[in-house]
């Protein structure tokens, strides 16, 4: 009986002129991304396109196998910083509803989706009268004035998660 092994390209174009990775004489038909022959040669969160081939071992090689792209993600990525926008610190604010803004955070991991955690509070420790809304989607939210009182003074901070235990 032949003897077959394969030989896998990882390239990061669809036309494989500038491959990242040419595995040769593999005895298995699965590769393990972050195996010692791979190792340092993929970048982080890049995008590339594999293909396959066999071989027997009368060096008779098969046509390569039709292309599939996967985008390699080596380690999550917390969320990109932002800033909060308003209201700004020190500002003065009616009583009634206060809507609060931020900036928008991205992840580079491919399939992240970022959210947020609003937490809002009396004292800068976060434990007077401390409220969280978590999982939120927009980058405001309206504070019910129920919570606030005129003149009183309060702190706020937001947190980016993007659901793989990157946090902000």
């Amino acid at each position: 009986a032949d003897v077959i092994v394969y030989t896998m390209q990882i390239a990061t174009g669809k036309d494989f002129g500038t491959n990242a990775v040419e595995l040769k004489g593999l005895k298995e038909t699965t590769v393990t991304l972050t195996g010692p022959s791979l190792k340092g040669k993929l970048a982080d969160n890049a995008r590339y396109f594999w293909r396959v081939r066999a071989i027997d071992n009368h060096g008779i090689e098969s046509a390569w196998s039709s292309e599939a792209e996967f985008v390699y993600n080596e380690k999550n990525d917390a969320p990109t910083k932002f800033e909060l926008a308003s209201p700004a610190q020190g500002d003065s604010l009616p009583a009634g509803d206060v809507k609060m803004v931020w900036g928008t955070a991205s992840d580079p991991d491919p399939g992240a989706r970022v959210s947020y955690t609003l937490q809002v509070a009396r004292d800068k420790g976060f434990t007077d009268r401390a409220q969280r809304f978590s999982g939120l989607t927009a980058t405001e939210f309206t504070l019910p004035g129920a919570m606030t009182e005129a003149g009183a003074e309060f702190f706020w901070k937001v947190s980016a998660e993007d659901g793989m235990g990157g946090v902000t």
